[in-house]
């Protein structure tokens, strides 16, 4: 190959190596600036949610907590989310903040008026707005705590067609509400998914159903009295058509612990 040749080719070669790199570096500084501008907006925004969740507070409480007023901060927090706040939330901060308005919202429409709550349904909404804070402090790397909910996938080397997301939180249905375990079922693949069951240690089973790809089901497992102790989430164990079956493989992290949930552990 002539001399002319081998020199244009490393040109070239060089040439688009020192573009590619260029290119490389500014995609790079332009998803720093972007995140560097994300985390000092959230910061800004839910500084405002931490002001509204102030008649929450585990200690000091401005007031006593009622009805009407859980129905007041419910209508707040919709005003904050609509207003800016909803842009920012991440996807692990939007489900503490959608239980905390369901626990609002079902407790207000139920009595609307100044009634005082009883002490366990004021812990379990303090519990929920506390874990909202939490979140949002682990969005924005403001300080270090352990994480609330666990995604749990099929041993290593399996290829998992779902996700499973268990957390400890409480049913609405009965009155007072109930400590219950919900189950967050994900299919992670692209066909339709056939779930025939799901066992919660130390709980029971659950009905299965059909899951579409993208799809996620919440079935709901209350917490009897001679349940898990508080402290920890139980393996769940989904079994599929055919028997396949994808359960946790690692220990799962504490959950909040309240006083509410202390009241169910077993004697010992």
């Amino acid at each position: 190959m002539p001399e002319a040749i081998q020199v244009l080719l490393s040109a070239l070669v060089g040439a688009a190596a020192g573009a590619f790199a260029t290119a490389y570096k500014s995609r790079k500084e332009l998803e720093s600036l972007y995140d560097i501008e994300l985390r000092r907006r959230r910061i800004d925004t839910y500084a405002e949610l931490w002001k509204l969740l102030e008649p929450l507070a585990y200690w000091s409480q401005p007031q006593p907590l009622t009805y009407a007023s859980l129905g007041r901060l419910s209508k707040a927090l919709r005003s904050w989310y609509f207003g800016s706040g909803g842009l920012f939330l991440s996807q692990k901060t939007r489900a503490p903040y959608f239980n905390l308005q369901e626990s609002l919202t079902r407790l207000s429409d139920k009595a609307a008026d100044d009634t005082v709550l009883e002490s366990d349904t004021r812990e379990i909404v303090k519990a929920l707005a506390s874990r909202l804070r939490t979140a949002t402090t682990e969005d924005v790397a403001t300080r270090v705590e352990p994480r609330l909910r666990r995604s749990f996938l099929s041993r290593p080397g399996a290829a998992a067609p779902l996700r499973i997301v268990v957390d400890r939180r409480w049913d609405f249905e009965p009155t007072p509400p109930r400590p219950a375990f919900h189950v967050i079922v994900g299919n992670t693949g692209r066909s339709e998914v056939e779930v025939e069951r799901i066992a919660v240690e130390g709980v029971g089973e659950l009905a299965g159903f059909l899951i579409q790809p993208a799809e996620e089901r919440e079935v709901k497992a209350p917490i009897e009295q001679d349940g898990p102790r508080p402290g920890r989430i139980p393996r769940v164990t989904v079994t599929l058509a055919g028997g396949r079956q994808v359960s946790s493989s690692e220990t799962p992290d504490v959950p909040l612990r309240t006083p509410v949930l202390e009241r169910f552990a077993p004697t010992r």
